[in-house]
C-alpha cells in the first residue's frame, strides 16, 4: 500500500473534535502520511496545530460562501428536494431512481457541489490507501470515487423531517447520505448502541468499527487557574463549568436558571469555542437570564491541545442534551464534553439517560439528574465527597477513556502487516 490516507472534513469543526484529531495523530504516529481536505471557513472557526510533519492540511477557499444565489438555491431546494425524495423513495420507481448519480441532486446545492468537484479533482491525482469522510456532507462530496471509503459517522441522522443541526435540509441530507453509503466499505462510530441504530437506519451490513470520542495522554492531575485568573474568581468558590455549544438543545438557559437556587459558594462559567455565540438571539437570552447571578461568559478559542489543562481550573463539569432523538440520548462515548472533562479530572453532572446513568454510577464519576431543578443538590453531593469523585474520574479515564487502546485494533485491521514506526523526532 501507499501508506497515505486522506481525511475529508467539510463543514464540520475539526479543531474541537477530539476523536477525529486523535485518529489523525495516531495514523501519523504509526508512520502514515495524512492529508486533510477542509474548507477554509470551517478551519478558521476551529483551527488546530497538529505538530507533525506527516500531516498536511489542504484548504479549500469557497468562492460561493456569501453569494445570494447560492443561499436562495439552498432554501428552495431544501423544500422541493425533500418533497421529491420523499415521494420517489416511496413509489414504485424507487429502483430506477436509485440509479441516478448522486451528483445530479447534489448539484442543486451550488456551494457544496463546487466543493465536491474541486475535491474529486484533487483526490484523483493522488493515490490514497483510504479516504475517511467526516460526517454526511463529506461522504456525499466524495460519492462515486473508486477509493476505499471508511465513513466517520459523528451525528446519527434518522429519517425525521428536521433536527436542530440541519433544519429543513436534514431530510435531503439523510437521503443523500443513505445513497452515498452504497460506496462506503465500512463505518466508524462511537459505541455499540449507536452502531446498531446506524445499521438499522441505513440498511448497512458492512464492516463497523467502534472508535469512542476519547482523549489521549495522561489526565490532568494538577488544579489549573485559567478561568479563576480570567474572571478573578475567589479561591473559596467552586467553579462549575459548561463547555460546548450555546444552543437550546444544550439547556444553557435552564443551567443558568438553576443557579438561582444554588448556594453562594458556587459560580458558573459558560465556555464556548464559537466566537460571537453570546451575540446570537439565544446567546443574548442566556446572558439576560444570568443578570445578577455569579455567571461568567467565555468565548476565547482554546486549542484542543491545551483545553484539558484549562478546564482543570474548574471543579465540576456539566453535560446536558435535550432528548430529541437517539443522537442526543445515546451520548456515552460520543460527547467531546465527557472526554475532555474526564481528562481534566472533573466530576460531572448529566441527565439520567439509561446507558449514561449506569456508566456514571458504576464508575462513581459524578451525579445524574432527571430535571434541572435537581442540579443544586447534585453539586452539593459532589463537593461533599469531592476527593472520592475526583479519584474515580481519574481511574475511569485511565481505564476506559484513553483513545490509544481503541485505535490500535482499528489500525491493525486496516494495515494487517505492522508498518515500521518512523516517528518524526
Amino acid at each position: 500500500m501507499n501508506q497515505r490516507i486522506s481525511f475529508v472534513v467539510y463543514q464540520y469543526p475539526l479543531g474541537v473534535s477530539s476523536m477525529i484529531l486523535n485518529s489523525i495523530k495516531m495514523f501519523a504516529k504509526e508512520g502514515i502520511a495524512v492529508d486533510i481536505y477542509i474548507d477554509k471557513p470551517t478551519y478558521r472557526a476551529s483551527p488546530v496545530d497538529l505538530r507533525d510533519e506527516r500531516i498536511k492540511i489542504l484548504l479549500y477557499d469557497n468562492p460561493w460562501t456569501n453569494i445570494f444565489l447560492c443561499k436562495a438555491t439552498m432554501y428552495v431546494c431544501s423544500y422541493s428536494n425533500s418533497f421529491l425524495f420523499s415521494y420517489v423513495f416511496n413509489s414504485v420507481i424507487t429502483k430506477w431512481f436509485k440509479r441516478i448519480p448522486i451528483s445530479f441532486f447534489y448539484s442543486c446545492y451550488i456551494k457544496d457541489y463546487i466543493f465536491s468537484k474541486w475535491l474529486k479533482k484533487k483526490i484523483e491525482k493522488e493515490n490514497y490507501d483510504y479516504l475517511f469522510p467526516i460526517e454526511a456532507k463529506s461522504l456525499i462530496a466524495i460519492a462515486g470515487m473508486k477509493n476505499k471509503i471508511i465513513y466517520y459517522n459523528m451525528e446519527l441522522l434518522d429519517w425525521s423531517e428536521k433536527n436542530p443541526f440541519y433544519g429543513r435540509y436534514k431530510k435531503l441530507l439523510k437521503i443523500l447520505e443513505y445513497k452515498a453509503l452504497e460506496k462506503a466499505s465500512a463505518v466508524v462510530i462511537q459505541n455499540n448502541i449507536r452502531a446498531k441504530q446506524f445499521q438499522q437506519m441505513n440498511d448497512f451490513n458492512k464492516k463497523t468499527y467502534i472508535l469512542p470520542v476519547a482523549s489521549m495522554g495522561e489526565p490532568v492531575y494538577h488544579k489549573g487557574s485559567y478561568f479563576r485568573d480570567k474572571f478573578h474568581i475567589p479561591k473559596d468558590k467552586y467553579v462549575i463549568i459548561y463547555s460546548g455549544n450555546i444552543m437550546p438543545w444544550a439547556k444553557c438557559v435552564e443551567i443558568v436558571d438553576s443557579f438561582r437556587k444554588c448556594p453562594e459558594k458556587f459560580c458558573l462559567v459558560l465556555h464556548t469555542w464559537k466566537k460571537n455565540a453570546f451575540s446570537t438571539p439565544y446567546g443574548i437570552k442566556v446572558k439576560e437570564r444570568a443578570k445578577g447571578l455569579p455567571v461568567y461568559f467565555s468565548d476565547d478559542y482554546l486549542d484542543i491541545n491545551e483545553l484539558a489543562d484549562n478546564l482543570a481550573s474548574a471543579d465540576i463539569g456539566l453535560m446536558f442534551y435535550e432528548p430529541i432523538d437517539t443522537n442526543f440520548i445515546e451520548i456515552l462515548f460520543s460527547s467531546n464534553k465527557l472526554a475532555e472533562y474526564l481528562k481534566a479530572s472533573l466530576p460531572i453532572v448529566t441527565f439520567d439517560y439509561p446507558e449514561l446513568k449506569n456508566f456514571v454510577n458504576n464508575y462513581g464519576i459524578g451525579e445524574t439528574i432527571t430535571t434541572m431543578d435537581e442540579l443544586p443538590k447534585a453539586l452539593l453531593q459532589i463537593v461533599k465527597e469531592y476527593d472520592y469523585y475526583k479519584k474515580n474520574v481519574i481511574d475511569c479515564y485511565l481505564r476506559v477513556f484513553r483513545f490509544e487502546k481503541y485505535f490500535q485494533p482499528f489500525f491493525e485491521d486496516l494495515y494487517p502487516v505492522k508498518l515500521p514506526n518512523e516517528r518524526i523526532k
